[in-house]
């Protein structure tokens, strides 16, 4: 009876040996992947600097906004992320008009894609 008692608490000691081994484990994995996702995270804040950074020296280099024809404004304000409605507020022009220069802008663009 004793050794049907010892034999059954050695193995119940080797799968509670196994079970610590895999949780140790799938922590250090988890650990990894935590790492990992605060790198994309710090990672996260500096594009968006960066866009704001860039937005601004275009407008520089562009000049006065004055300047810049509606096609110019429309596909600026585009890549900032406007949507349709509010571009055509912002610079009076109807929203057909507006898909109407987003449409061929993507024409001239497939166009001179190599």
């Amino acid at each position: 009876m004793s050794e049907i008692f010892v034999w059954g608490l050695g193995a119940l000691s080797i799968i509670l040996l196994i079970l610590l081994m895999v949780s140790a484990s799938s922590n250090r994995q988890l650990q990894r992947e935590i790492d990992i996702l605060r790198e994309v995270m710090k990672g996260s804040e500096k594009p968006t600097e960066k866009v704001e950074t860039v937005s601004e020296e275009c407008f520089e280099e562009k000049g006065d906004e004055s300047s810049m024809s509606d096609h110019e404004k429309v596909i600026l304000l585009l890549e900032q992320g406007e949507s349709i409605p509010t571009i055509s507020q912002k610079l009076g022009i109807p929203e057909n008009q507006i898909e109407l220069i987003i449409k061929f802008d993507k024409i001239k663009k497939d166009h001179n894609a190599p």
